[in-house]
């Protein structure tokens, strides 16, 4: 028996291949797809974070700026964005114009670090992690100076004190330890110094302009007080002073006010003491007495806060 030819046959193995094979299906009139058509262009929002530090502490952590760095973000030398950095030296700027192919700025660290060339993309955080900046690159008075001098023990012994860290108060990564004699030499950039007698108690608290002035320092190691306060114009109470240097008379502790005119003075005798304030320019200086601490339930002595109000020179 002869069969005879289907002439749908072709047709019919045509459309099975079709279904495997869609693209061979399609009508030469329908459109192409271009690969670079796919990628998208669309504008959105990028992120710029990071942290500026100056060294490492014992502990490992992060030392930051003493000063805010300034972080600025370039767009072909047209400032777009700004920002300081925060007391930990963070810096997180948001909302600057790119896309998911990234778009390159250029970022100022206000000197202190190089700039840089960074690309931010659309949606993301770019992350430039731990910047590292020189201490004496930073603010327009961190100059690095070498500060020596000698501890002592009260009388009437006056033995020197071997073994006693000494440590810049702001760059706490530069630290020394005082010799069989007593004696260390340090390079520092702040203008306090922590004295750490023992692992046990808190550091006593130094300015490096006590030690400028008589580099034999006596040292109390039973004092562990801690003595705050404030210090303001006695005429005006808006007017903070800083700089202004507050020490416990013939004992060494010694602390310096900050731009508020707060100061934090450990050190001090448990017992009443005469507290000196020298006098900045412009201004008489001061001398208060600080009664007897009182004692938590430890037996430790408790801090104890004493505002100070100094008066212009020429007023009544």
């Amino acid at each position: 028996m002869k069969f005879k030819r289907n002439s749908y046959l072709p047709a019919l193995t045509v459309c099975l291949l079709a279904s495997v094979f869609p693209v061979g299906c399609q009508p030469t009139s329908s459109p192409t797809v271009n690969a670079t058509s796919a990628t998208s262009t669309a504008t959105g929002k990028g992120s710029l974070s990071g942290v500026i530090f100056t060294g490492r502490a014992i502990d490992g952590r992060l030392v930051p700026p003493d000063t805010p760095v300034t972080v600025k973000v370039l767009d072909n030398n047209k400032e777009i964005a700004s920002v300081k950095t925060d007391q930990f030296g963070r810096f997180y700027i948001t909302d600057l114009p790119a896309n998911v192919e990234g778009k390159e700025y250029t970022v100022d660290f206000d000197g202190v670090i190089p700039k840089q060339k960074q690309r931010i993309f659309s949606g993301r955080v770019t992350d430039l992690a731990s910047l590292q900046a020189k201490p004496n690159d930073i603010g327009n008075n961190q100059n690095v100076r070498t500060i020596s001098g000698t501890l002592i023990s009260p009388e009437p012994n006056s033995q020197p004190l071997a073994n006693v860290k000494v440590r810049d108060k702001a760059f706490t990564f530069r630290e020394t330890t005082t010799d069989a004699q007593g004696q260390f030499v340090l390079e520092v950039v702040g203008d306090e110094l922590e004295l750490f007698l023992s692992e046990s108690q808190p550091p006593v608290n130094i300015t490096t302009q006590e030690l400028e002035s008589n580099p034999l320092l006596v040292v109390d190691t039973s004092n562990v007080r801690l003595i705050q306060g404030v210090v303001k114009d006695s005429t005006n109470s808006n007017v903070s002073l800083k700089n202004v240097v507050v020490r416990v008379l013939g004992r060494g502790a010694s602390a310096k006010t900050d731009n508020d005119g707060n100061f934090v003075l450990n050190g001090a005798p448990s017992g009443p003491f005469t507290l000196e304030v020298v006098p900045p320019e412009g201004y008489t200086g001061a001398t208060l007495q600080v009664p007897p601490a009182t004692f938590d339930g430890n037996r430790r002595p408790e801090s104890f806060t004493q505002n100070v109000g100094l008066q212009p020179v020429g007023s009544i």
